[in-house]
């Protein structure tokens, strides 16, 4: 949904004056298309990637932590409510909470894009 929204976002005379040109239909892609969308490729990609760190429910339901499938999310949960073991729960949550920042930094840094350009309708 968000890379159909990017590429909603995308001006249609951009691609009007690319065909004019005379570029082809992987060059309009490449060119026109991919650096416009390139805010919502990199809201896109970031999302999927906490989704995957911050991973809870899934090894929670068909594990709870047996065979060492114990995510961070799953040790900060273990250490606060079962164990109830306040300050390394807290310690890993804060540690977690730091990372998520820390992978949010090096992805806007990464794509180098500026949101505050991003034009909406």
């Amino acid at each position: 949904m968000l890379l159909l929204a990017g590429l909603v976002q995308v001006p249609d005379v951009l691609e009007e004056a690319a065909e004019v040109d005379g570029a082809s239909v992987w060059q309009r892609i490449w060119k026109v298309t991919l650096p416009n969308m390139k805010a919502a490729i990199m809201v896109a990609v970031l999302f999927r990637t906490l989704d995957a760190w911050r991973i809870f429910d899934n090894p929670f339901i068909m594990t709870q932590g047996a065979n060492d499938t114990e995510t961070l999310s799953i040790l900060a949960y273990r250490q606060n409510v079962t164990l109830v073991n306040l300050g390394a729960g807290s310690a890993v949550s804060v540690l977690l909470f730091l990372t998520v920042v820390l992978i949010a930094f090096i992805f806007i840094k990464g794509f180098r894009t500026d949101l505050s350009h991003v034009r909406g309708n």
